[in-house]
């Protein structure tokens, strides 16, 4: 069985391999129904969006936890890398994956501040 954290560190580790820019991850569980953690990543560009996207996705596959209760069997995604931002649900941890405009224009990182733990990975 594998933790949440466990699962964490994959997913963070396979965003750094990516090139994530700024990577800070959020302890929010004590203050969202939502997830037990929030990570941001920055991307230069949409490609890159698209790459990190990739990327975790495949980590996270690797993992094989289709009986895991606390995680999705492949993550649930919202929006699309030529957007610029797109957020990859794993049930317990929230991944957003942004370009540095929408990250600064909609003030994430004060968002989860507010709510979490701060952890610079």
């Amino acid at each position: 069985m594998k933790t949440v954290k466990a699962v964490l560190a994959v997913i963070v580790k396979a965003g750094d391999e990516s090139h994530a820019i700024d990577s800070r991850t959020y302890d929010i569980g004590e203050h969202s129904p939502l997830a037990d953690y929030a990570v941001l990543m920055t991307v230069k560009t949409h490609v890159h969006c698209k790459a990190m996207m990739s990327a975790l996705e495949k980590a996270f596959s690797e993992l094989k936890l289709s009986d895991e209760p606390d995680f999705f069997s492949h993550p649930h995604v919202s929006g699309i890398p030529e957007s610029g931002w797109v957020i990859l649900d794993f049930n317990s941890i929230l991944v957003h994956i942004a370009q540095e405009e929408f990250r600064e224009l909609y003030h994430l990182d004060e968002v989860y501040t507010k709510q979490g733990v701060i952890y610079y990975n």
